[in-house]
């Protein structure tokens, strides 16, 4: 059975790239997946922000993001 595609469903509430919420470390994503990495340089509201590569609860890695904005 191939795995659907998650996305953050949650994400800070005053922090944006692109005009959407930026996703950071404990972020809930779709179908009750956290995001359980982030950056460890980089915070947003004092949790590590969310980049391509990272991890989610279910063991898959997050594949997309901002294509101009750039984290550690």
């Amino acid at each position: 059975m191939e795995e659907r595609p998650h996305f953050c469903v949650s994400g800070s509430r005053d922090v944006f790239v692109n005009d959407k919420p930026i996703c950071r470390q404990g972020d809930s994503f779709s179908e009750e997946k956290i995001l359980t990495e982030g950056s460890k340089i980089v915070f947003a509201n004092g949790y590590g922000v969310g980049r391509v590569g990272d991890l989610v609860s279910c063991g898959s890695k997050v594949i997309s993001g901002s294509s101009d904005v750039f984290s550690g």
